[in-house]
């Protein structure tokens, strides 16, 4: 498994966000919107 400083550089090297939501029933969550941009939401709590 990749640890999470492994996926924030990952993200930060593709020039993804990251960043945290309170998502409910799930941890982490990842979106690419319509023009191609990447996002990544995390549950820290």
């Amino acid at each position: 498994m990749t640890d999470l400083l492994k996926i924030y550089r990952i993200a930060n090297k593709n020039d993804i966000t990251v960043d945290c939501f309170k998502l409910g029933k799930r941890e982490a969550l990842s979106v690419m919107d319509e023009d191609g941009s990447c996002f990544i939401a995390i549950d820290p709590f």
